[in-house]
C-alpha cells in the first residue's frame, strides 16, 4: 500500500483531475488582479455638466476608444456576489462560480457588440496566441505632458498577441514600476483588470521632475491557469522523514495531504494548526511511528518534479510571454507643481487597499500611503516599544525582521529569545520534530498573565515555505491560524497580530517561476487578506515596497529594505505616536 501512495495522493485520474482542477484554477486565478484592490475605494462623482469632482481618485475615467473595433469602459465597477440557496449548506464543488464571476465582471466592461450579420458565423482566416510583450500597446490615458505632484498617472495596457490580435480576456499578471534613477525615486503601479484584455495602471506622482514607467508582463493568463490547474491543486512532493531509535535510523517518503486516502501509514495530526491537513509518512521497516526525529523537504526534489511537469508547456514560459518588459515601455511623463497632501487614516486593522501603497523618496526611505507613517528615531522607537513584547513566527524573511529589531532596539527588553521558525518548511537542512512549533500553537501558548505585564505583539509570515502546498492545505493552515488569533484577542484584548505579507522574488528560470513564482506569492496574499479580514489583524503589505525598490527583487532583500519594513510595523504598533 505504501508504494501506491504517491499515485493516490492526487486521488483523481488524469482526466478527472484536469476537469476539477480547471474549476479550481478559474475560481482562484481567473479574475486576476481585481479582488484585492478594493476598486470600491475609487469614488467617481459626476456633476450635472458631466465632469468629475476633485474628490475623484484616481484620474477620472469615462469611455476610451481603444481601437476602431473595440471599446471598453475604463471604469472600475463593483461586482455584487451572486448567492445560491445551497451555499448555506456547503461550498464544496462550487468552484465554477468563479467562472461566472469572471464573465459577469468582463461583461460590465465590454461595449455591446451586437450582430449585424445574417449568417450564423463571421468566417475568417486567423491565428491567436498568448499576450505578447512585443505587440501589446501601452499609452497614457490622458494626453498630458505634465502632471502635478499628488496626481495619479493613468496608463492603459491593451493586450495583443504576437499576430497583433486584440486579446478578449483578462487575467495577465503585470508588475508596473515608475521611477527616476537619478533622483532615487520610485513607486509601484496599481493594476485594474477589466477582464477583456484591457487594463488600467495608476501611479502616484510623488516627485517633481521626469518619471519613467516600466511594465513587466510577469505571467500570461494561460500560464496562471496552468499553475492553478496542474500545479497548485497537487500536494507538495519531496518530503523525507527520518526515524531514529538508539543506533537505528530509517528514512521514508512523507506527504502533506488535505484530500485523499491511505492505509497503514504513520499519521501526524495537529487539527489546531493544520485543520484538515495531515502529515503522513510511509512506515519504516522496523521502527515505530513515534520515533520520527526529523523532516526534510528537499527543494531539489521540487525542482525535478516541476521540470517534468512543464516539459510540454515551455511556450508558456518562453521569451515574449513572461518575465519581460513590454516593448512600448518605458513611457516618460513630467511631474511639476504640487497638490495638497492626501489625508491618511491612522494605521490599524482592516484598512482599505488604496490606489498606492507608497513610494521611495530615496533609495533608503519608503513613504507609506496606506496610513499615516513616520521615520522612527531611536528615542521614539524605544518609547513605542515600552511595555511591548514582540513574538515572531515565520521563515527566513521573519528572521531578517528579528535581526532588524536587534539592530534598532535592545533585543533583550522587547523580543522573545528567538523567532520561531515555521514548521514543515522547505529547506536544505532537516528540521527536528522536537523543536517544531506551529504558529497557532505559539499564539495559544501566550497566557493571560503575559498579557497583563504588557502588550503582546505577534508578528507572523505565511509565505515562501508554503508555495508548494496545495491551495486547500494552505487555506486549512491559515484558517487555523485565524482561529488562534481570535482566541488570543479573547484572552488578551490589547494584543496585536501583524501579518507580514509576501514580497515579489527573483524569478530566475521557468521551474522556479512555476513552483514559487510571483503569481503564487501574490495569490497567497489575497488568500490571507480574505481569511484574516475583519477580525482585527494588521496587514503589513510590503509587495509594492519591494517591487519598486531599485535593488533586484529577492526573497531576502537588503537590510535597508528590511529596516523600512520594521519602520512600517511601528506605524501599526504605535499609531498614536506617529503625529507626535
Amino acid at each position: 500500500m505504501a508504494n501506491m501512495l504517491p499515485a493516490r495522493v492526487g486521488f483523481f485520474n488524469k482526466k478527472s483531475a484536469t476537469v476539477i482542477a480547471f474549476c479550481l484554477g478559474m475560481f482562484f486565478g481567473a479574475v486576476v488582479y481585481t479582488q484585492i484592490f478594493e476598486t470600491k475605494t475609487i469614488t467617481l462623482k459626476e456633476n450635472r455638466e458631466g465632469s468629475f469632482s476633485e474628490e475623484t481618485k484616481p484620474t477620472p475615467v469615462r469611455r476610451l476608444n481603444l481601437s476602431p473595433n473595440c471599446k471598453a469602459d475604463i471604469h472600475p465597477q463593483e461586482v455584487s456576489p451572486v448567492r445560491f440557496p445551497y451555499n448555506e449548506y456547503t461550498r464544496f464543488g462550487l468552484e465554477w462560480t468563479g467562472i461566472v464571476d469572471e464573465l459577469e465582471w468582463s461583461s460590465k466592461s465590454l461595449h455591446p457588440i451586437g450582430n449585424d450579420d445574417a449568417q450564423p458565423f463571421r468566417i475568417r482566416a486567423g491565428s491567436a496566441d498568448l499576450t505578447s510583450t512585443e505587440k501589446t500597446r501601452v499609452f497614457l490615458y490622458e494626453d498630458k505632458a505634465k502632471y502635478k505632484i499628488g496626481d495619479f498617472v493613468h496608463v492603459v495596457i491593451e493586450a495583443h498577441d504576437k499576430y497583433g490580435g486584440k486579446r478578449s480576456k483578462g487575467g495577465d499578471f503585470f508588475e508596473p514600476v515608475m521611477f527616476n534613477e537619478k533622483l532615487q525615486k520610485s513607486t509601484a503601479g496599481r493594476v485594474v483588470d477589466y477582464g477583456n484584455g484591457t487594463y488600467s495602471v495608476y501611479f502616484y506622482a510623488a516627485w517633481q521632475g521626469a518619471a519613467f514607467i516600466n511594465i513587466t508582463l510577469a505571467f500570461t493568463r494561460e500560464a496562471i491557469l496552468f499553475l492553478d490547474n496542474e500545479i497548485r491543486y497537487k500536494e507538495p512532493p519531496g518530503w523525507k522523514g527520518t526515524f531514529v531509535q538508539g543506533n537505528t535510523s530509517e528514512s521514508t517518503e512523507c506527504y502533506v495531504i488535505s484530500d485523499g486516502s491511505w492505509e497503514d501509514m504513520c499519521e501526524f495530526i495537529n487539527h489546531n494548526a493544520l485543520g484538515g491537513t495531515a502529515f503522513v509518512c510511509e512506515k519504516p521497516q522496523t521502527l515505530p511511528c513515534n520515533t520520527l526525529d526529523s523532516i526534510l523537504h528537499s527543494i531539489d526534489k521540487v525542482v525535478s518534479v516541476t521540470e517534468e511537469g512543464i516539459a510540454d508547456i515551455r511556450p508558456l514560459f518562453s521569451k515574449g510571454h513572461y518575465r519581460g518588459l513590454l516593448e512600448e515601455t518605458p513611457l516618460k511623463v513630467q511631474i511639476s507643481g504640487s497638490k495638497e497632501t492626501p489625508k491618511l487614516p491612522r494605521c490599524g486593522p482592516d484598512l482599505k487597499v488604496p490606489m498606492t501603497d507608497g513610494y521611495w523618496s530615496d533609495n533608503l526611505t519608503f513613504v507609506p500611503m496606506v496610513c499615516r507613517g513616520r521615520q522612527w528615531t531611536q528615542n521614539k522607537r524605544e518609547a513605542c516599544l515600552k511595555s511591548k513584547y514582540i513574538r515572531l513566527s515565520g521563515g527566513s524573511t521573519m528572521r531578517h525582521v528579528s535581526e532588524a529589531f536587534s539592530r534598532l532596539f535592545d533585543r533583550s527588553r522587547h523580543l522573545d529569545k528567538t523567532h520561531k521558525f515555521v514548521a514543515l518548511r522547505i529547506g536544505p537542512y532537516p528540521q527536528l520534530v522536537s523543536s517544531m512549533q506551529f504558529e497557532s500553537d505559539y499564539m495559544d501558548g501566550i497566557t493571560t498573565d503575559e498579557c497583563k505585564t504588557g502588550t503582546v505583539v505577534f508578528i507572523v509570515n505565511f509565505s515562501f515555505h508554503f508555495v508548494t502546498w496545495s491551495k486547500r492545505s494552505y487555506l486549512y493552515r491559515i484558517h487555523s491560524a485565524k482561529l488562534a488569533a481570535v482566541r488570543l484577542f479573547q484572552r488578551c484584548p490589547d494584543a496585536m497580530v501583524l501579518i507580514r505579507l509576501s514580497n515579489p522574488r527573483e524569478n530566475v528560470n521557468p521551474p522556479q517561476c512555476v513552483h514559487s513564482g510571483d503569481w503564487i506569492l501574490y495569490d497567497m496574499n489575497r488568500m490571507i487578506r480574505r481569511v484574516f479580514g475583519g477580525i482585527g489583524v494588521r496587514f503589513i503589505d510590503v509587495w509594492d515596497m519591494v517591487l519598486s525598490h531599485p535593488d533586484p527583487n529577492n526573497v531576502h532583500m537588503g537590510p535597508h529594505v528590511i529596516d523600512q519594513q520594521v519602520q512600517m510595523m511601528l506605524n501599526y504598533i504605535c499609531p498614536g505616536m506617529v503625529d507626535l
